[in-house]
């Protein structure tokens, strides 16, 4: 960048005003230096498939650096997610790009100059190599193009038709970056590495090491939590109307066998929509077992003070204790229905906010029912009486 300045402006500038200006120009080629790497150009099906190849090309070299994640993110937004769970993307995305290069790396290669640069329809079809399997670009509603949710889907079986082939001659092919299930996949006999059933064989295998490993734990964290707990109920002379055992701590247990499975499942390298699947079962088990036990935390907190309240002359400690437990069991369900919501990819600000005005709403038509509520909460702050009274 070239700054002009006149003889007039010259005279007037101030030592002071001239380095403030050289630190902006420091500055300023500093920035351009960090964010070298610039917006991918989506703007048609040819600049789309362009920036794609182009960053997964600079990928291939930079790997191991901070660029290359950068040129790895740059790439990925070429892709259309949506159709991904929010909290799958940051893991699978990079994933999908990488399967997404290797098969192109393997079937075709790509002229640039063909694709066309101007396109009316919002789908273009670029490749369908089999039945179930297409190479395809969608635009959305703000004029983006990206490679459509049907590409996504079917790179699993893409890659499962290429998987014999060698690199097209004349590709720049983007070496895939060595992981676990890369090495283990080859040093198993093929029979393990055949599929069967949507996963394979090893897929299946692992599966159910995992569901007996995580079956394991759990019945290890109920010993423990079984001594811990009972000891501390003894020590405070505290007593609960219920089970700790099924109530409490085998709730506990499931909670960190849910969260166990779903550490290990991304590992496996599972297609995506089972991936998806089991993961949202262990949410919903995590989920339900955390409300359960927390539940139960509340009951013997309750049960603790309820037994101090008893020991005080006021009655008020009596009437306290039974509505924080009531409050902190509607706040614990709601935080389960929140943490479902969220995982389920539910707007939860407009959730919310349908929430708020449903409230209103139902406030106004049941008013009798608030006024009780309120008036409730009047006696209980002013204790115009007593229990026994």
């Amino acid at each position: 960048m070239r700054t002009f300045i006149t003889n007039t402006t010259r005279e007037k500038t101030a030592p002071g005003f001239r380095a403030q200006l050289l630190s902006m120009a420091v500055l300023l080629l500093a920035l351009n230096v960090a964010f070298g790497q610039q917006a991918p150009d989506r703007s048609s099906p040819r600049a789309t498939f362009a920036s794609f190849l182009e960053n997964m090309v600079a990928y291939g070299k930079e790997q191991s650096g901070e660029s290359g994640r950068q040129y790895l993110e740059l790439a990925t937004s070429c892709l259309d997610l949506s159709s991904v769970p929010s909290s799958l993307r940051p893991d699978v995305g990079p994933k999908l790009a990488r399967d997404l290069k290797n098969f192109l790396d393997k079937y075709e290669m790509v002229v640039i100059d063909e694709l066309p640069e101007k396109w009316d329809s919002d789908y273009f079809l670029w490749r369908k190599p089999i039945a179930d399997g297409e190479i395809s670009l969608a635009r959305d509603s703000m004029g983006t193009w990206r490679f459509s949710t049907a590409t996504i889907e079917s790179l699993p079986a893409l890659l499962d038709f290429v998987k014999d082939k060698n690199v097209v001659e004349g590709v720049e092919a983007t070496v895939q970056p060595a992981s676990f299930t890369d090495w283990l996949r080859k040093k198993l006999p093929p029979s393990l590495t055949d599929r069967a059933l949507l996963l394979e064989n090893w897929q299946w295998l692992a599966l159910l090491i995992i569901v007996f490993i995580g079956l394991i734990i759990e019945r290890v964290v109920n010993v423990i939590l079984s001594y811990w707990i009972g000891k501390l109920l003894m020590k405070t002379h505290t007593r609960v109307k219920f089970k700790v055992e099924s109530h409490v701590i085998r709730p506990a247990g499931f909670l960190v066998m849910a969260v166990f499975w779903s550490l290990m499942l991304p590992a496996l390298d599972l297609p995506l929509r089972a991936l998806e699947a089991l993961l949202f079962a262990t949410q919903i088990i995590m989920a339900a077992s955390g409300v359960w036990a927390a539940y139960r935390v509340v009951d013997i907190g309750a049960a603790y003070f309820g037994s101090l309240a008893e020991k005080t002359e006021s009655k008020f400690d009596d009437l306290l204790v039974p509505m924080v437990r009531r409050s902190l069991k509607i706040l614990v369900g709601a935080f389960g229905l929140l943490f479902i919501a969220d995982n389920m990819d539910i707007d939860i600000t407009s959730l919310l906010a349908g929430l708020g005005i449903g409230g209103v709403a139902l406030a106004l038509a049941a008013k009798d029912t608030v006024e009780n509520l309120f008036g409730s909460v009047t006696v209980l702050i002013d204790r115009p009486f007593e229990i026994g009274d």
